[in-house]
């Protein structure tokens, strides 16, 4: 999925070309949409339905699904620009939703003290692909640093447009060997190991984090009725569905947004392993952050950084002689603060909430980036998008600071001392957000 926004130029392009002289840079959003949207919608069901056959077989059939997406679009991207959205955005948003919640959920289980830092590894698994197809693609399809056409940001060489179509069936090839050795190693914990670790995880959380209300009890983990009955539920899926308004840019438009103030597809390929580097090791830290921490006060700053971040990027590519050295910055910054928002905001429902029913709370929490795909998608297909990347990012940090201000308001029991003037950490008693109404017994984990 995040390869897109390396692909997304060559691919707009070879539909343009071959396809549908109507496709424009717009239709690049649209991939995104469709593969968040599906994985948003296939995400929560996964949760549902793996105990009818079974978490291994549920994974694999996953696994299926995604090579068969790639290696299907290497066809359909010849002949039909909607058959190609299909499977190369849908078929892939539906693979990635029915696997990514079971792994996490089955990672969980094996590290019940360490949650921060299993979900920094398993975000990185879910994000850290394009480090290594990222640089491949670019080598295959554009060896030679073709540069756009200036005038519709799209490539025309022939030559080059058409090594597209071979470089996803090498890519679908390299994805297959990475799924067949996850799916060697892929094991669930046995029962009777993870029961141990959940008494030892309660002992330790009433010895080291005692709660500010004695409402709360220690216990594994609350079900998907219980938690849709919590203030940070709500809280969460608002956050999340603010969160990918600049996903979505991101993915579609990091790099062609430099396109024409930097006309240079070779440099803009570096930048971008840079930033899914930055990506990687963002999710690992976020992770360690979270641990000590908690989740809270890191998001409110993290995603302060992000709106600046955003705001600035397309004004400063313009920048006199110093437009490829702030754009070799500002990429790998928002990257490592996309990597912190998802690994903190995955973290704080899992400490909120607790593992046991991770992968059905966080897939009905996740359906909050199908409204907000599907909105993005609708705003942007009826602007000109080339015309207006200073409005699109000024809008996009709008968004995220405004998910600071909503994550200002969520309840972390585990926050250090220093900032416990916050709203989330007053007695419930004295807070609208927590009544005894709207909160029923929670959940503190160690994580």
């Amino acid at each position: 999925m995040y390869t897109l926004a390396n692909m997304a130029p060559y691919i707009v392009s070879f539909l343009h070309e071959y396809v549908d002289a109507n496709i424009s840079p717009g239709f690049a959003i649209s991939l995104s949409t469709g593969a968040v949207a599906a994985f948003g919608i296939t995400l929560p069901l996964s949760g549902i339905f793996w105990s009818k056959v079974g978490i291994m077989r549920f994974v694999f059939v996953a696994c299926l699904l995604n090579s068969a997406s790639v290696f299907f679009s290497a066809f359909t991207i010849r002949v039909n620009a909607i058959l190609f959205f299909f499977t190369y955005s849908i078929l892939a948003g539906i693979a990635v939703g029915c696997g990514y919640g079971l792994v996490l959920q089955v990672a969980l289980s094996w590290f019940p003290k360490k949650h921060g830092l299993v979900v920094g590894i398993c975000t990185v698994g879910f994000g850290g692909g394009v480090t290594l197809l990222l640089p491949i693609q670019t080598i295959l399809i554009n060896p030679n640093n073709t540069s756009p056409n200036a005038t519709t940001d799209m490539f025309e060489d022939v030559n080059m447009l058409n090594r597209i179509p071979p470089c996803l069936q090498i890519t679908g090839a390299l994805i297959t060997g990475l799924e067949v050795v996850g799916c060697c190693f892929f094991r669930q914990r046995p029962s009777a190991d993870s029961e141990m670790d959940e008494e030892e995880t309660a002992v330790s959380d009433n010895s080291n984090y005692p709660t500010p209300s004695e409402e709360l009890a220690v216990v594994p983990g609350i079900t998907l009725q219980q938690a849709l009955r919590t203030a940070n539920f709500y809280l969460f899926w608002a956050i999340m569905f603010l969160s990918y308004f600049p996903v979505n840019i991101l993915t579609a438009y990091i790099k062609t947004v430099a396109q024409t103030p930097i006309p240079d597809d070779r440099f803009l390929m570096v930048v971008s392993i840079t930033g899914a580097v930055f990506n990687i090791i963002g999710r690992f830290f976020w992770g360690y952050i979270a641990d000590k921490v908690s989740f809270k006060i890191p998001m409110i700053l993290v995603n302060a950084v992000y709106a600046a971040a955003l705001i600035s990027l397309p004004r400063i590519l313009w920048l006199p002689g110093a437009g490829r050295v702030c754009y070799a910055i500002w990429v790998p910054l928002l990257f490592l603060c996309l990597a912190g928002n998802f690994v903190l905001l995955t973290f704080g429902i899992t400490r909120s909430m607790g593992p046991k029913h991770v992968a059905s709370i966080y897939g009905a929490i996740f359906l909050a980036s199908v409204p907000a795909s599907l909105l993005g998608a609708g705003i942007f297909s009826q602007i000109d998008v080339r015309n207006c990347f200073n409005e699109i990012f000024l809008a996009n940090g709008i968004i995220a600071l405004s998910v600071s201000i909503f994550a200002i308001f969520l309840r972390d029991d585990q926050i250090p001392h220093w900032p416990r003037w916050l709203p989330c950490n007053l007695d419930r008693t004295k807070s609208p957000l927590f009544s005894p109404s709207t909160t029923p017994t929670e959940v503190t984990i160690d994580g």
